[in-house]
């Protein structure tokens, strides 16, 4: 195998939800087959309105991803890092039965008032 080629999907769209944590997205894991999980992407609405988005006003909030493991993040993005560069690679490989859960940090409660709408995505390959 290994011809196959990957992906996007959506897991999260529309206003990210206030709150010093928030799960986002939350597959139990019920795929028959494993796959490496290697971009994340983050469009925020409004196009490309930076200016909106300083990386100030978003200090602290980070995005969590758990693969099979609840305990510990095998990725952690700052969500103000994405606003300069929408894709953040990826390399995380996913066995048949992970869940897959993508968590949204927020400890200062930045986006209570911003509430910004975005496009969450992951690109996969089967494995």
């Amino acid at each position: 195998g290994g011809g196959a080629m990957p992906t996007w999907r959506t897991v999260f769209q529309g206003t990210l939800p206030a709150g010093p944590e928030e799960v986002l997205y939350d597959s139990p894991g019920d795929e028959a087959s494993g796959e490496l999980l290697s971009a994340l992407r983050v469009t925020f609405d409004g196009g490309s309105d930076a200016a909106a988005w300083d990386a100030a006003a978003l200090q602290g909030v980070t995005l969590l991803l758990y693969v099979g493991d609840t305990t510990l993040p095998r990725a952690r993005v700052r969500l103000a890092d994405l606003v300069r560069t929408p894709e953040r690679p990826l390399n995380v490989a996913r066995r048949p039965g992970d869940l897959l859960r993508l968590v949204l940090v927020d400890p200062e409660g930045r986006l209570a008032e911003k509430k910004p709408a975005v496009q969450i995505e992951l690109q996969a390959r089967k494995t």
